[in-house]
């Protein structure tokens, strides 16, 4: 799906692959990847008039795909999988992640990644489950996974300021905020309560502006990145749906 008008009005676009796609990024307004099954790549020049495919490798799910410039980006998923590329996608190099079957039949493997963010070239982070934080420093050769101070929560998206101070994290029940470049997160204080939500997405508007969406239709709001800030729901789709249904 496409907008031209800030999302007054959507139009399909034709995708040369049956399979679900999980995610896509757009660098600018013409140059654009998704990512999706069969660890498909699929990128568009021309705004999404038409797509095609860059990359396919495995029978495994990419979740996720993020550039810092036309030329640098990476992309992950199931088992830890991550894929890098460095020249808008030509190729595409397998950086981490395994899966194997012993002769018994038990699966094993890396935890699966949701969410990654190119931050330059040199630098990137990826989250998912179990509160699995990862960053790379050196354009991918290695990925340290870091240990924060984080409960054994599903990590879904990531989003970080420019300097790579500042770092939000959506969670299942909570959004996470770092001031200090990932050594140390708390939980933000939204209203009403995450208790029993989940947030699956979150991107930064402004310098100082993040928004975040969850179940259930939540899109919650911050004013600033103070650790005194409160995020707010700005709606709620579910009650407007059933209102309309009652109507």
């Amino acid at each position: 799906m496409h907008t031209k008008d800030g999302g007054r009005t959507w139009e399909k676009q034709k995708s040369p692959v049956n399979h679900y796609l999980m995610s896509v990024f757009f660098i600018d307004p013409e140059k654009g990847w998704a990512v999706g099954e069969q660890t498909h790549i699929l990128h568009t020049q021309d705004g999404g008039q038409t797509w095609e495919v860059q990359f396919s490798d495995t029978e495994y799910i990419l979740k996720s795909v993020s550039f810092c410039d036309p030329m640098n980006g990476w992309a992950v998923g199931e088992y830890g999988y991550i894929y890098h590329t460095a020249d808008g996608g030509k190729t595409w190099d397998h950086q981490a992640g395994n899966f194997s079957i012993n002769e018994y039949g038990d699966f094993s493997g890396e935890p699966y990644l949701f969410s990654v963010k190119a931050l330059d070239p040199s630098t990137a982070w990826a989250v998912g489950i179990g509160g699995v934080i990862k960053q790379t420093t050196d354009g991918g050769v290695t990925w340290q996974r870091l240990e924060a101070n984080l409960p054994n929560l599903h990590l879904f998206g990531i989003e970080i300021d420019n300097l790579g101070r500042r770092i939000l994290i959506a969670a299942d029940t909570a959004i996470l905020m770092s001031v200090d470049g990932g050594k140390h997160f708390e939980t933000v204080r939204t209203e009403p309560s995450l208790t029993n939500g989940w947030v699956y997405g979150i991107a930064r508007m402004t310098k100082d502006q993040f928004i975040a969406v969850g179940n259930d239709g939540w899109i919650y709001k911050n004013h600033d990145v103070s650790k005194t800030s409160v995020w707010q729901r700005m709606t709620y789709l579910k009650n407007s749906l059933n209102s309309e249904e009652e109507e």
